[in-house]
């Protein structure tokens, strides 16, 4: 019933193993863009590219 519904418990799982390899495979897709980009393309720093990500959650 409803009631039981409301009382269930809620498991949330989360892991930060590859937590640690975000931040370089960020590089690496930065100049592998940079590389291809050609010589008219606008430079994105890896701050906007930070706020731009979503949240994890």
């Amino acid at each position: 019933t409803g009631s039981q519904l409301g009382n269930a418990q809620n498991t949330v799982y989360q892991t930060d193993v590859f937590e640690k390899y975000g931040d370089e495979a960020d590089a690496e897709i930065a100049r592998i863009i940079a590389e291809n980009a050609g010589p008219n393309a606008k430079q994105v720093s890896s701050a906007n590219v930070q706020a731009t990500k979503p949240a994890h959650g």
